[in-house]
């Protein structure tokens, strides 16, 4: 355990003196903007006079914290992936591995160290953002900023840089620091093009070759089963933003349980993917 630790605490620094934190200040900075433009477009668009001002504001502030969840998710991914890519490939190119590894120290708490100080990093990103977004929202709106994150939809949004920064160890741990981040982001494209792209295509020719398509993206990566899964926690949204967050549109978001066991395998099977690839990877 204090090995593990240990390799944990080292990649947190390493990621710190990288300065990869600096990017919070991207996420917060977008989130000033929306927290600070959409609500007062809501109060002041002509399409909605029908509706009382202070409710106008309040679907306003709704739809912004709607936004800025997506916003926080986006980038803490990508910082999940950019720490994950370099975390052994790299290390094994400049020598660093080779010398850790003739220490006591096991080969798969190498792996869970920095697998850890990834997950931890991107994680403590998402919960300060979280805080800040409702902090800021409070301060501007008082008692209507009153829409605020559950803990089971906080849990989920902590899934996301463990689900990508899973992948990106895994193929670290036999390619090189671009070629994880280039078989990420492939992935991640293939699952987004079948979940809005073809999707909308396969509805609208009905065609079963290109549903099946779509369903094989669900099957490369579960990122459409873990939005799935977080958007039918969301409450308080409007309905017409309620429905743009489900995969297909007009119907409700429904998650299962096996979306659930699905989600937990891929990151458990890939988990251990790197832990073997690693295991056996010659570091000289």
């Amino acid at each position: 355990m204090r090995q593990l630790l240990l390799i944990t605490s080292i990649t947190l620094r390493e990621a710190l003196r990288k300065k990869v934190w600096l990017w919070a200040f991207v996420i917060l900075a977008g989130l000033i903007v929306i927290d600070s433009i959409v609500p007062r477009a809501f109060s002041q668009a002509d399409r909605l006079q029908m509706m009382p001002q202070e409710e106008r504001l309040r679907q306003g502030i709704f739809t912004a914290q709607f936004v800025g969840a997506r916003i926080i998710l986006f980038f803490t991914c990508i910082i999940a992936i950019v720490l994950a890519a370099g975390q052994i490939s790299a290390e094994i190119d400049k020598g660093v591995l080779s010398s850790v590894v003739t220490k006591p120290i096991f080969r798969f708490q190498v792996v869970m160290g920095k697998w850890l100080g990834v997950v931890l990093f991107a994680d403590v990103i998402i919960l300060l953002c979280i805080g800040v977004n409702w902090a800021l929202c409070s301060a501007i709106y008082g008692h209507l900023a009153g829409y605020a994150i559950n803990w089971p939809m906080l849990g989920v949004m902590l899934l996301y840089p463990v689900l990508y920064g899973t992948l990106t160890i895994a193929f670290s741990s036999f390619g090189s620091m671009v070629m994880s981040l280039m078989l990420t982001a492939t992935l991640y494209s293939f699952t987004f093009i079948g979940d809005t792209i073809i999707h909308i295509i396969a509805e609208i020719t009905q065609n079963e070759s290109l549903r099946k398509l779509e369903v094989l993206s669900d099957w490369l990566i579960p990122h459409g089963r873990l939005a799935t899964w977080f958007g039918s926690l969301e409450q308080g949204m409007v309905p017409a933003m309620r429905r743009e967050m489900g995969r297909r549109a007009g119907e409700h978001l429904t998650y299962t349980s096996f979306d659930q066991f699905y989600i937990f395998a891929y990151i458990i099977g890939f988990l251990l993917l790197a832990n073997i690839v690693f295991s056996r990877r010659d570091l000289n």
